[in-house]
């Protein structure tokens, strides 16, 4: 009977050992000890131990790697053994972490401390103190390790020592890297600085520390606002401070610096300023005082007694309520501040604004921020059609679309991120839009015979995320935009502007470093209307045509098309009808560095090409399949491989011509690449000689002694703006003063 009691004790102890759901060991006095662990290579860890007595026990090492379970078996050694050597890659974010067991006799006699290896990839990044409260600091960081048991966190309050393990903060179960964390401390100093070091804990190891400071500070009033109340304003705001010796309140003027109006009593929570000019706008903002200490000011907050429109959150708590208040024509004036609103303007004509509007202060645009929270267009327009109502001096962010159809026939999409318009007609000045997204024009979307004004206007880092226009999608609508940055945006097609059978109308406007996973990285144009002054296409980037993508019968003129890149077209591709008065520069691809084309007609006039490259051909111009250009008045140079090529396709046949004629081609006719030589129409009035540009990466006017002038088509409709026979190049032709 003792020998079968015996045997299950036994077996018992067995078990538990082999158990992967067991938890972590206790050390045990007497058993292996002092074990470290210490990094060989990239590849490699070993842990040393020392033994307390020579015996013939036998040694076995738990592995646990990252969230896995326990192995409690993962390697057996020799008795006497005092090292192992385990490979793994030391730059994972996984946390690898180890004990050893002494066995005597089938039987655990003893476990040691558990020991860990953290690489660098696994230490904590992104940490930030923040105060919430005056008494409380949140402290984050970004987790980046995976299996860790605790994470530590030391304290010392100003020159003080440091308090080790002040806090182990044990992260929920399974919770995975690549996550944040906090944790809220208490802090009742108020004068000194307050450090932390964060760092892993796995057993006895510890990582790195990661330190950190933050000042302390008293935290000004929050929620302060603004009411009128009689002939006075009343400021009204939170308490974050309850032994306060009292608030101090400033006021100012626009274009004067804040004075100090008044010292209020502790615990103090409002205030009515009187005796005021009521047509004057005032601006304020407050501080708490804890006897000798400060705190810093809060928000700026702003009130008028007496003014036109509906000022908000002076009148209207919201800027919807205020658009719904409208029965025709208004002005709402929105304070600065934070809106998180989706608007929707039907049938009403309001002009929305900021006090930019008023006070001519640019700083205005950034202060009054109109955030979507991904919830939907910021701002949609419905029926807004026998009026202009306009937004003005704005930053529109974080929208995420209307769902709606393009026609009748089609299928049902997200449009518009930042402004959607459908049958509307509406002026936006002076906004800057971004951060938005949707699946068809990320910052705009007009649809339905719509038309919207863009007027000094920042359109930057949208993302039209499934199909075009990342700044802006027109479909059977009219743009007009002036003065602007469409810059940074992104979509698989139209990565700046696509436009659909609509207009375009743009002016001094600049349209740069769009991206377009597929094509058009600048601008998507079909079956549109174009009328370009003074336009720049630069630093764009798609598989087929970097900066601009366009078809149908249009001219591109007076633009400047630079640093563009793409596998085909680099510039433009094109088939449209004309490119006028157009400077190509420093743009690359693997066919048609400036210019693709194929099957079309299209005139190329008074247009520079310069400095642009192709892997496989045609620095200035790739035409193939059919297509037929025609070149007048223009100068190709320094371009690479050749100036032009033409090129079959998979059609042999149908190669195509290419006809010059008073252009200033490099190399000659030889410039030109082509199978069949009758393919090149080769006219009068062609010459080979350097054009001697002012600066040729930056200012391609034509010196004084260019041979280029006075060297295009001597016809009268093709004079200068003077009257003077046409000049070669992108200023020569009447449309040459730009």
């Amino acid at each position: 009977m003792r020998f079968i009691i015996c045997l299950t004790v036994v077996l018992i102890l067995l078990s538990c050992s082999n158990d992967p759901t067991a938890p972590d060991p206790e050390p045990q006095p007497g058993n292996p000890y002092n074990v470290q662990i210490e990094q060989l290579s990239e590849e490699a860890v070993k842990l040393i131990w020392e033994l307390p007595e020579i015996n013939n026990n036998s040694l076995v090492i738990s592995k646990k790697s990252g969230e896995a379970v326990w192995d409690h078996e993962y390697i057996e050694l020799d008795s006497g053994s005092t090292s192992f050597i385990d490979s793994i890659y030391t730059q994972a974010f996984i946390v690898y972490s180890y004990f050893l067991t002494e066995i005597s006799d089938s039987l655990s006699v003893g476990t040691s401390d558990t020991v860990a290896f953290f690489s660098d990839n696994s230490l904590p990044t992104e940490i930030n103190l923040e105060h919430i409260k005056q008494d409380s600091i949140r402290i984050s960081w970004h987790d980046n390790s995976y299996g860790e048991f605790f994470y530590g966190i030391d304290k010392k309050i100003g020159d003080g020592n440091w308090i080790e393990d002040y806090i182990n903060y044990e992260p929920e179960p399974a919770n995975g890297h690549n996550s944040d964390m906090n944790y809220v401390d208490y802090n009742s100093n108020l004068s000194d600085s307050i450090h932390y070091r964060i760092y892993l804990m796995n057993g006895i190891s510890k990582s790195v520390k990661t330190s950190s400071t933050i000042y302390s500070s008293l935290l000004p009033p929050s929620n302060l606002k603004v009411t009128i109340e009689g002939e006075g304003i009343k400021l009204t705001w939170i308490d974050n401070y309850q032994t306060e010796t009292g608030f101090i309140i400033e006021r100012k003027t626009y274009g004067n610096e804040f004075e100090q109006i008044e010292m209020t009593a502790a615990n103090s929570q409002s205030f009515l300023d009187e005796e005021l000019d009521p047509n004057e706008i005032y601006f304020y903002r407050m501080k708490v005082i804890v006897n000798e200490l400060q705190s810093g000011f809060s928000d700026t907050v702003v009130g008028c007694v007496q003014h036109e429109g509906y000022w908000v959150p002076l009148d209207y708590p919201t800027i919807q309520s205020a658009v719904d208040a409208c029965n025709s024509l208004h002005e709402v004036i929105l304070l600065p501040g934070i809106y998180y609103e989706n608007v929707l303007v039907q049938d009403r004509y309001p002009d929305i604004k900021s006090l930019f509007s008023l006070l001519g202060d640019f700083d205005f645009i950034e202060q009054t921020i109109i955030d979507g929270s991904m919830n939907g267009s910021v701002f949609e327009f419905v029926n807004c059609n026998s009026y202009n109502p306009s937004i003005t001096g704005l930053t529109i962010q974080s929208g995420s679309g209307t769902y709606a159809q393009k026609n009748l026939n089609s299928l049902y999409y997200y449009y518009g991120g930042g402004i959607f318009l459908e049958s509307s007609d509406i002026v936006v000045t002076n906004l800057h839009i971004k951060n938005c997204s949707s699946e068809l024009g990320g910052a705009i979307s007009c649809l339905h015979n719509s038309q919207c004004t863009i007027s000094a206007c920042e359109i930057i880092n949208n993302e039209a995320f499934r199909f075009s226009g990342g700044g802006i999608y027109s479909s059977s609508s009219v743009l007009v935009i002036e003065e602007s940055l469409i810059n940074h945006n992104q979509a698989r097609d139209g990565g700046g502007i696509s436009l659909d059978e609509s207009s375009i109308i743009m002016s001094n406007t600049s349209v740069s470093y769009n991206t377009a996973s597929h094509y058009c990285g600048g601008l998507d144009i079909h079956d549109s209307f174009t009328s370009f002054e003074n336009v720049l296409i630069d630093g764009n980037s798609a598989i087929g045509s970097g900066g601009i993508g366009c078809s149908g019968n249009m001219i591109i003129s007076n633009t400047i098309i630079c640093n563009n890149e793409a596998q085909t077209g680099g510039g433009i591709g094109f088939r449209g009808s004309k490119l006028e008065n157009v400077i190509f520069y420093n743009n690359s691809a693997e066919i048609g560095g400036a210019i693709y084309t194929n099957f079309a007609n299209i005139t190329i006039s008074n247009v520079v090409a310069f400095g642009n490259t192709s892997s496989d051909g045609g620095g200035a111009l790739y035409s193939m399949h059919h297509a037929n250009p025609v070149i007048e008045n223009c100068i190709f140079w320094n371009n690479t491989p050749q100036e032009i090529m033409l090129r079959p396709g998979n059609q042999p046949s149908t190669e195509g011509t290419v006809t010059v004629s008073y252009s200033d081609i490099q190399g000659g006719i030889a410039g030109v690449s082509a199978l069949y030589a009758n393919d090149i129409i080769w006219l009068d009035g062609n010459i080979n000689s350097d054009p001697l540009f002012q600066n040729p990466m930056s200012n391609f006017h034509l010196q004084n002694n260019s041979s280029c002038i006075d060297a295009g088509n001597p016809l009268p409709e093709y004079n200068d703006p003077d009257g003077s026979r046409n000049d070669m190049g992108a200023y020569g032709g009447q449309n040459g003063n730009w």
